[in-house]
């Protein structure tokens, strides 16, 4: 999904890039040059989406160091350098530092939560900027937010209903990944006196506490009982714990969240494309002659 994702980035990008440099200093046109200083305002977030782009490839990275911390070959030959050189038990070289394995598997989902959330805020502030109403595109103090914004139940900030739409189907996945990052962000391992993962092994590799699980579906507005699902787009059997491995959770909550993503600057730039193109049709003949 990630692929889709970035291709869609690029395609999205070079087709803002178009559009801001059609912009460029319009004369003799009957519209104002007000509205076409607006649109490029607008478009000119091309600059953004192509910085984005090269964040993929550094998700990928991270997602790769959080895998392999707990892949079988890799704790063997961990577990063949404490016998052979001596080592405490329960660690890991990471980055050439040995250290407790809850803290590799802090620091390494850490980065990949941080590096996931650096991209959908990105993506996020340009889909707010071309799409949203204006107390939310126009804001110069604060971007918009994916999940104040786009997913609250009390404020409408998008056109044609769209709201409900992301409510309904992306909210559950979206919810969950937002809490997990900000307690690994804020809390680190422990919130109040409910800790996230069942132990500090590394045979408990990613699995989640039994009460870290009923927290995050407290905390993320889920109504139903553990074992049910809430309404999304997902529908497998497991769904929606996959034996509480985070990992697991994770990866299948982020191709979801890339997939809505991957739709929204889809229509947010061809909407704000198409707003251009049948508002400025009266200047056509002077965007000919250039």
């Amino acid at each position: 999904m990630s692929k889709k994702l970035k291709e869609q980035i690029l395609e999205s990008s070079n087709a803002l890039k178009q559009v801001y440099t059609m912009l460029q200093s319009p004369t003799g046109t009957e519209i104002p040059v007000s509205c076409y200083d607006h649109w490029r305002e607008r478009a000119i977030h091309h600059e953004v989406l192509r910085e984005t782009a090269d964040l993929i490839n550094a998700r990928a990275a991270a997602w790769a160091s959080v895998s392999n911390l707990v892949d079988s070959k890799r704790v063997q030959r961990e577990r063949d350098r404490i016998r052979t050189d001596g080592g405490r038990a329960n660690t890991f070289m990471l980055n050439g530092v040995e250290m407790d394995f809850t803290i590799a598997r802090h620091l390494t989902l850490l980065s990949y939560m941080g590096t996931t959330w650096a991209i959908y805020d990105r993506l996020t502030n340009v889909c707010g900027r071309l799409a949203a109403t204006d107390s939310i595109a126009s804001n110069p103090k604060q971007n918009p937010k994916m999940c104040e914004d786009f997913f609250s139940k009390k404020k409408f900030h998008l056109a044609f209903a769209l709201q409900h739409h992301l409510i309904d189907a992306y909210s559950w996945p979206v919810m969950v990944s937002y809490k997990v990052r900000n307690w690994l962000m804020h809390e680190g391992y422990e919130e109040g006196n409910i800790r996230m993962f069942r132990g500090e092994r590394i045979e408990d590799a990613f699995i989640l506490h039994d009460d870290a699980r009923n927290h995050l579906k407290n905390c993320c507005d889920h109504n139903h009982r553990v074992e049910e699902s809430p309404i999304c787009c997902l529908s497998d059997a497991d769904f929606p714990w996959y034996g509480n491995d985070l990992l697991k959770v994770l990866l299948k909550y982020h191709q979801e969240a890339d997939s809505m993503l991957t739709a929204l600057l889809k229509w947010s730039v061809n909407t704000f494309i198409n707003q251009i193109s049948v508002f400025a049709e009266r200047d056509q003949s002077s965007f000919a002659a250039r």
